[in-house]
């Protein structure tokens, strides 16, 4: 019996999209680790949710602390220093594993809905995803972000 003939495009540019909310350093590790396996650049996509942003906007926008219980108020300056932070982390991070094994990367922030806005922006063959209904604890999903011509 044989087998089909299949074509395999050359995966060139891996992206790797997440948030805030993401447990951002296994799928950093996960999609490291594709980037070394197939010598591709890595695309890690820093998507904050575009709902978030325009709340900000809103007079009335408040934020609820878990710590305390204590309403705050939601603006774009408090949006901006809540987004530095984890944004800061997965940079580094993502650098200290490029300089590590060595391999491309590029960072970038983009206004949407994670996943549909990380396939929207890149030009990456490899589309690295989490999945939230198993608690983010590894990746989760990955597909072809784009067809072979």
């Amino acid at each position: 019996m044989t087998s089909p003939d299949r074509t395999y495009r050359e995966i060139r540019k891996i992206a790797v999209a997440f948030d805030p909310s993401c447990a951002a350093p296994a799928l950093l590790e996960a999609a490291a680790d594709l980037a070394v396996s197939f010598g591709a650049e890595l695309e890690a996509l820093f998507v904050e949710d575009s709902d978030m942003a325009r709340l900000s906007q809103l007079p009335f926008g408040r934020i609820a602390r878990l710590s305390s219980g204590r309403m705050e108020t939601f603006d774009t300056a408090a949006r901006l220093s809540m987004r530095a932070g984890p944004a800061a982390k997965y940079r580094d991070a993502l650098r200290r594993l490029a300089e590590a094994r060595r391999f491309a990367y590029s960072v970038r922030e983009v206004a949407g809905l994670a996943l549909a806005q990380a396939a929207n922006e890149s030009t990456a063959e490899l589309l690295v995803v989490s999945s939230v209904r198993i608690g983010l604890k590894a990746v989760t999903g990955m597909c072809l972000n784009r067809t072979a011509s």
